[in-house]
């Protein structure tokens, strides 16, 4: 269950940082991958 919530953590915090920076990013779709990785 734990790897769940932190999936879920990395969704949000993928997803905010890509509407908080500045710039083109990666995209809505990439920026979620990013955190998802970076949760785990």
């Amino acid at each position: 269950m734990h790897i769940l919530w932190w999936i879920i953590v990395g969704l949000i915090a993928g997803w905010a940082t890509g509407k908080i920076m500045k710039g083109e990013g990666y995209g809505t779709l990439m920026d979620i991958v990013i955190g998802i990785a970076g949760a785990l």
